[in-house]
């Protein structure tokens, strides 16, 4: 899954078919809010995808961004995926601070609930999230308040 060649990819996450647009079509679907006719995100959703096209465009050698729908919906659902020993993880990027230390940083947390519902695998898929190994604190060593799989300082301490 490469977003940075010419042509969108489709790819199966969880028995669940997802589209990987291109950065170039990232760009696009930023400045209309559609892809392909379907709509993205809307007024009050912009700024929260347009800040996960720039993190996964920093961070493309580990994580990539597609889109799925859903038979009820009118438009595309954005979906953050980490690359994981060879296949796809659904994560879902957060910001956090130790409760232990006061370190602060990003960390992919592939245990949110709604990042599963409705997938053909939905209950194995989770099921799997739940067993990752879990990431601690990089500054403390001690255990985060979220699940996370990655995690990535913001600030230094």
């Amino acid at each position: 899954m490469s977003q940075s060649n010419n042509m969108s990819a489709e790819v199966l996450v969880d028995g669940e078919p997802v589209v990987v647009p291109t950065f170039g079509e990232w760009d696009t679907i930023l400045e209309n809010a559609t892809y392909h006719g379907v709509p993205v995100f809307s007024d009050n959703t912009r700024n929260s995808v347009t800040k996960l096209v720039s993190f996964v465009k920093t961070h493309s050698d580990e994580f990539g961004l597609g889109l799925y729908s859903r038979k009820m919906l009118k438009s595309w659902l954005v979906l953050p995926m980490m690359r994981l020993g060879g296949r796809l993880q659904r994560v879902q990027i957060e910001y956090i601070k130790c409760d232990h230390c006061d370190w602060e940083g990003r960390i992919a947390n592939p245990v949110e609930s709604t990042l599963y519902m409705g997938a053909p695998e939905e209950s194995a898929a989770l099921q799997l999230a739940y067993n990752l190994p879990r990431r601690r604190c990089p500054l403390c060593a001690q255990p985060l308040a979220r699940p996370a799989i990655w995690t990535e300082s913001c600030l230094e301490n």
